[in-house]
């Protein structure tokens, strides 16, 4: 088989981190691999792909680097791999054997069609043209073109499309000649009528593209997406370097966006929770409804990747995060700065009495809760310094997850969300998190950012 392809990362700094191969070419290597495997387990006479560089052919216009830094691209490639039913060529170094200025003239003097030529069988279908145009408006335009006016932008993404077509005819008249039996393979969409089947690099990804005009971005629930650097760092994705020195040779970081996802999620509801009480510490079991609302959030949570979960100490908490754990086979850490918050005197009383009884103490509550002290129970700024604490060291232990889970209380939540917002103390009863609801929140480089706030839409179905 041969696949045109991996020729160089873009010269667009807001598509791609590097002008070397990174995560997204290892990935669509490893996957090009197994299918390799799959080939050979069922075709004796054993499975070969040949990847054919391209770039060499179009380093002359100013849609690519320099022939030095191509080499670079494709010497850290070749590392990336050790599979012997893959292997690599460039035709220009490989077959002409000649300098690459020298090579690129006697190619094109010898394959090269004329622009008059090109232009007459684009005119009869110019498709391949109008999408050739259109990526270098978008892609190399914004670097090579600065400055210039809107007519000027045009004329040279004109000129340079039939260029590039050019360029790449010669390329594929090379295939054909050094390669006639070779079955071609396309990481471009194609039509089935086409001499050429296209392939998707990755196996789990949500969108159609090359590794070397995006980045790699792996999202919660295990899936992929090639994107465009600026976009990735929009979303909020957190760049992870991976080291992946082979044998002796160290090679460079392969790079990763990837971000860290905090759930939190409120235990089902209770009885107390029903009849309008506060529970506080006491210990109670989450009533039939609660059931039910905790197995609608499961089938909410079923296809979403958890690495790891953490519960407040208190039963009615910890018993759903346990059996959570438990069934998905990921650990599960009792944090008692998760607890709720102790209410004292107050602990399952309903609120008419509370304000019946302490006032001053309730409408102080109400107001701005940051200063009291709960009769006989906790001070409010105590109870937020721990949550924020428990936030922090689990940020801290899960910096490169893509998710973690937490099974809290309304308070422990709602003095997070505030922390993240950095939103004073007043706001606390501007805002409700409901029994079995899920908050999200990422982290990106240290900084949160709230996603959501009381989710509660897997409770309607």
């Amino acid at each position: 088989m041969l696949l045109p392809g991996f020729p160089r990362q873009s010269i667009n700094p807001g598509s791609v981190l590097a002008a070397t191969p990174g995560g997204a070419e290892e990935e669509a290597l490893k996957y090009l691999e197994e299918m390799c495997n799959e080939i050979n387990a069922v075709y004796e006479p054993g499975c070969l792909l040949l990847i054919a560089n391209d770039a060499h052919f179009c380093s002359d216009i100013k849609i690519t680097p320099s022939d030095d830094i191509i080499d670079k691209y494709e010497e850290e490639l070749h590392q990336m791999t050790t599979c012997p039913m893959i292997r690599f060529t460039n035709i220009i170094r490989d077959d002409v054997k000649m300098p690459y200025e020298e090579s690129r003239k006697i190619l094109f003097e010898k394959y090269m069609d004329s622009i008059e030529d090109i232009q007459l069988s684009i005119s009869k279908d110019r498709t391949t043209y109008v999408a050739y145009k259109a990526f270098i408006t978008h892609e190399f335009a914004p670097v090579i073109m600065a400055g210039l006016t809107k007519s000027e932008i045009k004329k040279n993404c004109k000129t340079i499309a039939y260029q590039w077509i050019q360029r790449y005819a010669v390329f594929k008249k090379l295939c054909k000649e050094l390669y006639p039996d070779y079955f071609r393979l396309s990481v471009l969409s194609h039509p089935s009528e086409s001499k050429s089947f296209s392939i998707n690099l990755f196996k789990n990804l949500t969108t159609w593209g090359s590794p070397w005009y995006n980045v790699l971005v792996k999202n919660i629930d295990g899936s992929m997406q090639l994107i465009k650097k600026t976009t990735a760092e929009k979303r909020g994705y957190r760049l992870i370097y991976k080291n992946a020195g082979r044998g002796t040779i160290s090679i460079q970081q392969h790079r990763f966006y990837v971000m860290t996802t905090l759930l939190f999620i409120r235990h089902g509801i209770t009885e107390s929770n029903e009849n309008d009480l506060y529970p506080g510490y006491s210990e109670e079991e989450v009533s039939s409804k609660g059931v039910d609302q905790i197995d609608k959030l499961m089938q909410r949570l079923k296809n979403t990747n958890i690495d790891s979960v953490y519960s407040s100490s208190i039963n009615r908490a910890c018993k759903t995060a346990k059996q959570f754990a438990k069934k998905r086979n990921i650990p599960c850490f009792i944090l008692e700065d998760l607890k709720e918050i102790n209410l004292g005197l107050w602990d399952r009383l309903p609120k008419e009495e509370i304000k019946r009884r302490w006032p001053q103490l309730w409408e102080q509550a109400m107001d701005d809760p940051g200063e009291i002290v709960l009769p006989e129970g906790e001070r409010f700024q105590d109870t937020l310094n721990r949550s924020v604490r428990a936030f922090q060291k689990i940020a801290a232990e899960n910096s490169n997850k893509c998710i973690a889970i937490f099974l809290s209380h309304d308070v422990i939540i709602k003095m997070i969300v505030m922390h993240v917002l950095n939103a004073p103390t007043r706001i606390y009863h501007k805002f409700q998190i409901d029994c079995a609801s899920i908050s999200k929140i990422t982290i990106t480089n240290e900084k949160p950012q709230l996603i959501s706030l009381n989710d509660t839409a897997h409770l309607a179905l």
